[in-house]
């Protein structure tokens, strides 16, 4: 993600994974919990049952701890990217969902949204004959990998 300057959190995975204040990025904790961030990022806006981020983040070999375990990293997850969130208060980037987890952030927020943008920006460009334009927008869509 290219634009961090506005001080909202953002999230890139569009190669390695970071997410971040503004300019400042945040720690994102040990890879599983990084992995079920990521889970949740390919799912963004959409409930995310337990089962499937389990499956995401250990696919056949997820150990009988792996329920416990996901609770443990979305309260970790929690605390690094709501840090103002009152403790075991309700957050509102990553809430909980009936069987699973929601995570709540924007198009904008992450590198794939504006990836996403970037593209329908280039096809309409491409539409309406200004070529220039689509070019350029199709520069910054790759430009975000």
């Amino acid at each position: 993600m290219t634009e961090h300057d506005s001080g909202q959190l953002w999230f890139s995975v569009l190669g390695p994974l970071s997410a971040g204040y503004g300019t400042t990025t945040v720690a994102l904790g040990s890879a599983k919990q990084q992995a079920v961030l990521g889970v949740l990022l390919m799912r963004a806006g959409r409930s995310v049952p337990r089962a499937d981020i389990i499956a995401g983040v250990w696919g056949e070999r997820a150990p009988g701890s792996a329920r416990n375990l996901v609770a443990t990293y979305i309260a970790g997850l929690r605390r690094t990217l709501e840090p103002l969130r009152a403790s075991r208060g309700h957050g509102t980037l990553i809430v909980s969902a009936p069987g699973g987890y929601l995570l709540q952030v924007g198009p904008g927020q992450t590198d794939v949204g504006q990836f996403e943008a970037d593209l329908t920006t280039a096809h309409r460009l491409r539409e309406r004959g200004d070529l220039d334009g689509c070019a350029t927008a199709l520069a910054a869509a790759l430009g975000r990998w």
